[in-house]
């Protein structure tokens, strides 16, 4: 974990009790949250979809596993939303049975509820929040998607917008910026070096310059306050 104060790296102890299922953990998500750092879902090996989360706190250094989720998922997208943690899509059971349902995690009471499901199966999919909805673009299901839908929780409902220009199988960058959403590299057929964004106000996906380097997995650096020592708070 890095300490930007002294500019410097420091270890996470992992908890004794929790070792063994934290080590063997594959293709999970994670997430911030109020001085925490959740993990969620994942397989526990190459065959076994999980509902486990666990969640790290900064301020106390400590791992606390969390309650599971309604349903195992891998591969899934998980973002934050007016304080609830949102997990959608992925696959379970060892058949690597494609998921369109859709969950969020209430930390106050530690319990997870399913929301309305996406008109979709997706996994590997990118997602980000605006304007108070969650965006969830991309993914597989079966194909490559160039589908995309947003989620507005005040009416616990999916709506399908325009098709992005490229489709994006999986790792793709998704983040906002001036009331826009940007996709960026991923993975379709090959690595990807295209860059679109979506305007809500039109409805229209614009494809800008490409990347010069073709990539996946690439991250975008979120804006953090740091209030003291291991203490990040949102902007």
């Amino acid at each position: 974990m890095s300490q930007p104060s002294t500019n410097s790296w420091i270890t996470v102890q992992t908890n004794p009790s929790l070792e063994d299922s934290m080590t063997h953990l594959l293709f999970y998500s994670t997430v911030f949250l109020g001085r925490c750092f959740y993990i969620v879902g994942g397989v526990l090996s190459w065959t076994d979809p999980s509902n486990r989360v666990w969640r790290y706190n900064l301020v106390t250094h400590t791992w606390q596993e969390m309650s599971p989720m309604q349903e195992s998922r891998a591969l899934m997208s998980v973002t934050v939303l007016k304080g609830y943690i949102y997990a959608m899509g992925g696959y379970r059971d060892d058949d690597g049975t494609l998921l369109r349902t859709a969950e969020r995690y209430q930390p106050n009471i530690n319990q997870w509820t399913f929301i309305a499901s996406m008109n979709e199966e997706r996994k590997n999919a990118s997602c980000t929040t605006l304007n108070n909805k969650i965006y969830i673009c991309g993914g597989w299901s079966n194909r490559a998607l160039n589908t995309a839908e947003y989620y507005n929780p005040d009416t616990n409902q999916w709506t399908l917008i325009t098709p992005m220009g490229t489709p994006q199988r999986r790792n793709a960058s998704c983040t906002t910026l001036n009331n826009k959403i940007y996709i960026c590299g991923g993975w379709s057929n090959r690595v990807l070096n295209t860059a679109e964004y979506y305007n809500p106000d039109t409805n229209q996906w614009t494809l800008i310059t490409p990347m010069g380097t073709p990539r996946y997995r690439l991250g975008f650096m979120s804006q953090l306050r740091w209030d003291g020592f291991n203490q990040p708070g949102s902007t």
